[in-house]
């Protein structure tokens, strides 16, 4: 009777070490899925800080246009660019068109003559075909 109680208890304690193995391993297993979650939501978070940093970057160009637009400079700008308006005492002169640049002929190129086949190569060709 005394060794049965023994084998009990072996089987209780490998049992129990079974248990902390396994309860081990998920909590291992559980970090590091953690750490794997932290470390890409701080790169999100970097890409979208970076984000937010390129689009204030664009609407601060986008104000400065629009304050920029909203001015008597541009008017004029705008004037002399697109309707080629001109101030009092100036002239302007609008080229009546811009030729267009000649295209460089390619040269043609001629394919190579092949070499001439000897006799036995011709008969050969003759009786079983052309090579491939």
């Amino acid at each position: 009777m005394a060794s049965s109680s023994k084998e009990r208890s072996i089987g209780l304690v490998q049992f129990l070490v079974i248990i902390a193995v396994v309860v081990g391993v998920f909590i291992a297993w559980d970090f590091g899925r953690r750490v794997l979650d932290g470390m890409r939501l701080a790169e999100l978070d970097a890409r979208a800080d970076q984000e937010l940093h390129t689009e204030q970057q664009t609407h601060a160009n986008l104000q400065q246009l629009q304050s920029y637009v909203q001015t008597d400079a541009y008017a004029e700008q705008y004037a002399r660019e697109k309707w080629h308006w001109q101030g009092a005492n100036e002239t302007e002169f609008i080229p009546i068109a811009t030729p267009a640049p000649t295209a460089t002929p390619t040269p043609k190129t001629i394919p190579p003559t092949p070499a001439p086949k000897s006799f036995w190569q011709d008969l050969l060709d003759k009786i079983y075909g052309p090579a491939p």
